[in-house]
């Protein structure tokens, strides 16, 4: 206190702040971060570098060896703390992880056995990522064998996710790209752990460095795990390791786990509408027969049209679609790259074709533009054989697509046949519609006692629809031929995920399957054998309703199937994932 010599008035004199007060208060006003780095730097944290130093391999890979995972299963315990230091150290979305624990159990009741496996990308020799990739978004290091990811290339097409058989490529909707793990190759060149090898209590994780030859001399001794996919697929180089026995009928945990599988619609639309224009073309060529010039015509400019919004249809699936004209660097190891050169070259092509069939509807001053008829009938032909040719090498590309993936519903050669039947159950049916639509539009009598083109078209339509049906009903009496208990002990990876397939055919999309072949036989075996049993009493107007109902019915049932095709199509998988 002191007083003062005007007033004597006493003012308290104003106390200098502690050095323990002012710390409090700066700590108060610290982030978690920023404590924790403040701590580090007075060295208050035990210094661990050399425990992680010996979990990572102090010399780098030689020509011929990679960086690859190892992981002691005896000292995991399924805490999950490297799936939480992955996700942390690099960001991931709410919804994305980079890595998984699951568990795999066996043995008799009265000594039961569990175990559980951590896991993440197996960074593989022959990495189906790489190789699937239209854009080239993913690299294997030469000299660490890290398979990475370019995020700055990749378009989102996904198509990395089907080739993998492990689910290891995560689709980000947020960034539109696929992002993955890369074995945390910028700490790796620090000489520093990866995040999980920090954050596992047990070091159970480790990095090592394998031969490449041992990988593709033995691959089983790789990801050798209950209910792992074959190694033999991609030659994946993680070594899983363990002192315990264990017994034969060890499996995974969530062996029986069976889930709907993402539809894609925009893949369904393009594949349905890529199909129907192709099978459109090809029928096309019939229609100069009937003596109707304008039918060619019509069904060259719908079949053209439906091209067109089905790769504008494919475009809405990408993550990127500004940057799909990169999906072509991949021609040589991707069939996804080369089914868009394919249909790329298919459109132009069926542009120019579509073009000369409407030329001689022209007025006579721009018939055959100077061209002799004998000419511009080369040409006209020319055009035509080269607009199936592609369409068909297209259909057939789309086939491989899904026919290379590990995925058993859809590596079959039922797969390519299923996909050129229904070119030709839609083809015909426009075919059909467009033949009668003209008929009637003509007002012709009907001319189905006389006319075999018409005839013979919906025959056609009848016995393409019939067998496409027997092979899609085939997928379901194969499954019931796999053991219905799904014992994953007597069964092949490859059977139990077809039996998985059966299962969501016959229960959870148990009312579209069931639609969708109702469709199938009203559209594709009823309604054709209506017309070839009793056209010739029907009138030409009547004949073109129900060849409008065939089409329309037909394109509804193949919606439906190619939705069950990847809502079924079940992959193998790392137990856990």
């Amino acid at each position: 206190m002191w007083e003062d010599q005007f007033g004597g008035v006493s003012v308290p004199l104003e106390q200098p702040e502690s050095l323990i007060t002012r710390y409090i208060r700066e700590q108060q006003a610290l982030g978690a971060a920023e404590q924790f780095a403040r701590m580090h730097d007075a060295g208050y944290l035990p210094e661990q570098d050399p425990v992680y130093k010996e979990l990572i391999p102090l010399s780098v890979p030689e020509a011929g060896q990679q960086y690859a995972f190892e992981v002691n299963l005896d000292e995991c315990t399924g805490c999950k703390a490297c799936v939480t230091a992955c996700h942390n150290l690099n960001g991931l979305d709410e919804d994305e992880t980079w890595r998984a624990v699951g568990t795999v159990l066996g043995g008799p009741p009265s000594d039961s056995f569990t175990q559980t496996i951590t896991t993440a990308c197996h960074h593989c020799v022959e990495p189906g990522c790489l190789l699937g990739c239209p854009v080239k978004a993913y690299e294997k290091d030469p000299k660490t064998g890290i398979v990475h990811h370019l995020d700055d290339q990749c378009i989102g097409c996904q198509y990395c996710v089907f080739q993998c058989p492990y689910e290891v490529p995560q689709y980000s909707a947020s960034r539109g790209i696929v992002r993955k793990c890369d074995l945390c190759r910028s700490r790796l060149q620090a000489q520093e752990a990866p995040a999980c090898v920090q954050g596992c209590p047990n070091d159970a994780i480790q990095i090592t460095i394998v031969d490449q030859a041992d990988v593709r001399t033995i691959p089983e001794r790789f990801v050798d795990v209950a209910g792992a996919p074959s190694s033999a697929l991609t030659l994946p180089t993680t070594q899983y390791k363990t002192q315990k026995q264990q017994p034969a009928n060890v499996r995974p945990a969530d062996v029986h786990t069976v889930r709907v599988q993402h539809a894609h619609f925009p893949l369904v639309v393009m594949l349905v509408l890529t199909q129907l224009s192709v099978g459109s073309f090809l029928g096309s060529w019939l229609l100069p027969s009937i003596a109707i010039p304008e039918a060619s015509i019509f069904q060259t400019i719908a079949a053209l049209t439906i091209g067109g919004l089905a790769l504008g249809a494919s475009l809405l699936h990408l993550g990127r679609p500004l940057y799909a004209f990169r999906a072509v660097l991949g021609l040589r190891t991707s069939w996804l790259s080369r089914e868009i050169l394919a249909f790329g070259l298919f459109m132009k092509v069926a542009l120019v074709y579509t073009a000369l069939t409407a030329l001689p509807l022209l007025p006579a001053e721009w018939h055959w533009l100077g061209l002799s008829p004998k000419v511009f009938g080369v040409w006209h032909t020319g055009f035509a054989g080269m607009t199936g040719l592609l369409g068909i090498l297209g259909v057939g590309c789309s086939a491989m697509i899904y026919q290379s993936t590990p995925r058993s519903y859809w590596n079959r050669p039922q797969t390519s046949m299923k996909f050129g039947l229904t070119a030709m159950v839609l083809g015909l049916s426009l075919t059909v519609c467009t033949v009668l639509g003209f008929r009637w539009w003509l007002a012709e009598a009907s001319v189905l006692s006389t006319g075999y083109i018409e005839l013979g078209l919906v025959g056609a339509l009848l016995l393409s629809s019939t067998l496409k049906l027997w092979i899609e009903a085939h997928i379901l009496k194969a499954g019931d031929s796999v053991k219905t208990n799904m014992r994953f002990e007597s069964q092949t990876e490859r059977e139990h995920t077809l039996q998985k397939t059966v299962h969501l055919l016959k229960h959870q999309l148990h009312p579209i399957t069931q639609i969708r072949f109702v469709l199938g036989l009203g559209g594709g075996v009823v309604l054709p054998s209506l017309i070839l049993i009793f056209g010739s009493q029907f009138s030409t107007g009547t004949l073109f309703v129900i060849a409008i109902a065939i089409l329309a019915i037909n394109i509804i049932g193949e919606f439906l199937e190619r939705t069950l095709f990847f809502a079924a199509g079940v992959g193998p998988k790392m137990p856990g994932i």
